[in-house]
């Protein structure tokens, strides 16, 4: 399980640092990728174990199809970050009122930037922005589906 941890964060690191702004959806991919492994890979074990009309078939039913649901939602997530992550980013000058962090549990939080024209922009959960987090004017870059903050720049 170390080794598997390690790997993700070096592939996270390398990502980041050959693809810039866009490697920071690698990690949320993966992140990703391992949830569905495994709900994909227990719903598929308890959906057949349901199939073979033992006793007690329906209730292995009733916990499996919670689980492929889970793991189909969570890939159609997978499938949205990765066309994020190829697809080409859009750009916008806008006026960022505030920086906010958003924790959300136990998972990782993000930076949402909020513009003079009320829209709150999400970050992505494990981007490294390391710029100025101070209201003034910014140009934007923006995943193509999920309309995620890639960068900020400040314009002077």
């Amino acid at each position: 399980m170390l080794l598997l941890f390690g790997a993700a964060i070096a592939i996270s690191a390398a990502a980041y640092v050959t693809l810039g702004p866009r490697g920071a959806l690698v990690p949320t991919l993966l992140y990703l990728a391992f949830g569905v492994v495994l709900a994909g890979w227990l719903g598929v074990r308890f959906t057949r174990v349901a199939l073979d009309r033992g006793r007690g078939s329906l209730l292995v039913l009733i916990v499996a199809l919670p689980l492929d649901a889970f793991a189909l939602f969570v890939a159609v997530q997978v499938a949205m970050v990765g066309l994020d992550l190829v697809l080409p980013f859009d750009s916008e000058d806008v006026d960022v009122v505030a920086w906010q962090y958003h924790p959300v549990g136990r998972g990782p939080g993000s930076v949402h930037l909020v513009t003079a024209d009320g829209h709150e922009r999400e970050m992505p959960p494990f981007a490294f922005y390391s710029g100025p987090e101070v209201p003034g004017r910014y140009r934007i870059e923006l995943s193509a589906i999920e309309g995620l903050v890639m960068s900020a720049t400040p314009l002077r």
